[in-house]
C-alpha cells in the first residue's frame, strides 16, 4: 500500500513535469523507484502534509457538518450546517473534528512509503 506522503510526492512530481519539454522531463512515475530526486519530492510532500495539520476554521466547520450529517436529526427542520453550528457552539464539537483531522494527518506522516 502506498502511503499518503508518497501519493502527495507523486502528485507534486507530476505537477512539476507539466508543461516541460519532453527532453527536460524526468522519468515518468511508472519508474518512481528510479527517480533520483525522489527524496526531494518526499520532503516536499511531508512539508505540504505538515502544513495541513492545523485545519482552518472553514475546514473545522466542514468536518463538523460532515459528522453531523451522519447523526440523527434533533428536529425535522434543521439543516446539517445549522446543527453543526449549534454543536460547535455548545459542545465544542469542532475541537473533536480538529483532533480527528490532526490524528489522521499525524498517521499519514508516520506511514512508510
Amino acid at each position: 500500500m502506498t502511503g499518503m506522503v508518497e501519493i502527495i510526492a507523486r502528485a507534486i512530481f507530476n505537477a512539476d513535469q507539466e508543461g516541460l519539454p519532453k527532453f527536460v522531463q524526468r522519468k515518468p512515475f511508472d519508474k518512481w523507484d528510479e527517480v533520483e530526486v525522489k527524496p526531494r519530492y518526499m520532503k516536499f510532500a511531508r512539508a505540504a502534509l505538515t502544513a495541513l495539520r492545523e485545519p482552518t476554521e472553514g475546514m473545522s466547520l466542514a468536518g463538523l457538518v460532515a459528522l453531523v450529517e451522519r447523526a440523527p436529526k434533533w428536529t425535522d427542520d434543521e439543516e446539517p450546517y445549522q446543527r453543526a453550528l449549534k454543536i460547535g457552539r455548545t459542545l465544542h464539537g469542532s475541537r473533536d473534528t480538529d483532533a480527528a483531522f490532526c490524528a489522521m494527518i499525524d498517521a499519514a506522516l508516520q506511514e512508510e512509503g
